[in-house]
């Protein structure tokens, strides 16, 4: 997702600051990014967060509850100036009297100013290309670089970058254009797919630029990678386990298909018939959603979003799985 130009000083939040950083530095702009790197306490963002500051003051992200964040935007344009990184405490132990963390914590932060338009770009050409990356900071000797997701870098702070979440919707209705909207807030990517023109109409009035097709067996499915999930929420149940069966196959971190506890028994007796095995039957999320008592279509949306994110953290390679490893690691 890229942010624009135009938020005003002090944080504007977003999770991926760095297409924000590469239109600064595109536009000639000193930046410094600014990553928490430790944690003493608790803390309301995980290891790993990120803001980007243009030295004119405006900034993405969030590092902590939004309590420091003027500080940090302040002394970020500040070690743009003096084109310094460096490793900063804030909170308990810091060596600022006058600012204090409400939860009584404290967390160190790292202003990096040395960041060249190169390295950023090929951040996010692993992005596009949906290639998990990591970027491997010595904040002592003020270096980086980047690693395959799968190498290690021993007493370096390990900053994460996988591709984005993207969430393949199919169907119809309000639930569908209500969905698509959280996703977007959400900063997941979006694919829509629909048979029904007037539910595409409502997504286009939103922005999006959903796939109509006259049949589900016309939207290709087999690009679902292992940071991608599916919703079904067509009403037509009859045309849904070739689809399933399709998804099934892929590396789809979530599956989720709309309809009653009955509606899903048949589903499930459907695909059985078909030879799916059941360990492949255990990954649909049937009802689709948590249970909240939703009955609006945007409360059911928000149920099927919420369910979305819990599978999407839970994965063993999702940043906050690194993120607690890192702070095992500097805790150890």
């Amino acid at each position: 997702m890229a942010a624009g130009l135009s938020a005003s000083p002090g944080a504007v939040y977003t999770d991926w600051v760095l297409p924000f950083l590469d239109e600064a530095m595109a536009q000639g702009q000193r930046v410094a990014l600014v990553t928490l790197v430790g944690v003493s306490g608790s803390s309301p963002r995980p290891l790993g967060s990120q803001l980007a500051v243009r030295e004119d003051g405006a900034s993405v992200g969030l590092i902590s509850g939004g309590c420091v964040e003027p500080s940090l935007v302040l002394d970020a344009v500040q070690a743009i100036r003096d084109q310094r990184c460096h490793l900063e405490r804030y909170g308990q132990g810091s060596r600022f009297i006058d600012l204090r963390l409400p939860c009584g914590s404290a967390i160190d932060v790292y202003f990096d100013t040395g960041l060249t338009r190169d390295l950023v770009k090929d951040l996010l050409e692993a992005r596009a290309q949906r290639r998990p990356v990591t970027m491997a900071i010595d904040t002592s000797r003020h270096r980086r670089r980047l690693l395959d997701d799968e190498q290690m870098a021993p007493d370096l702070f390990l900053r994460p970058y996988a591709p984005s979440c993207r969430i393949t919707i199919a169907g119809a209705g309000h639930v569908m254009v209500a969905l698509a909207g959280l996703c977007r807030l959400c900063e997941m990517e979006v694919d829509l797919v629909s048979t029904d023109r007037l539910t595409c109409h409502l997504l286009e009035q939103q922005g999006f630029h959903p796939q109509v097709v006259n049949a589900w067996a016309q939207a290709g499915w087999h690009g679902l990678d292992r940071w991608s999930g599916a919703v079904l929420l067509s009403h037509d149940h009859d045309d849904e386990a070739g689809v399933l069966a399709d998804i099934l196959g892929t590396q789809a971190f979530y599956i989720g298909a709309l309809g009653s506890r009955r509606t899903h028994a048949r589903r499930l007796d459907l695909l059985r018939h078909m030879g799916v095995p059941e360990d492949d039957l255990a990954r649909i999320r049937g009802p689709v959603g948590l249970s909240i008592g939703a009955m609006t279509p945007p409360e059911i949306a928000t149920s099927i979003l919420a369910e979305i994110i819990a599978h999407w953290r839970a994965r063993p390679n999702s940043h906050a799985g690194h993120a607690a490893a890192d702070l095992a690691r500097m805790e150890a």
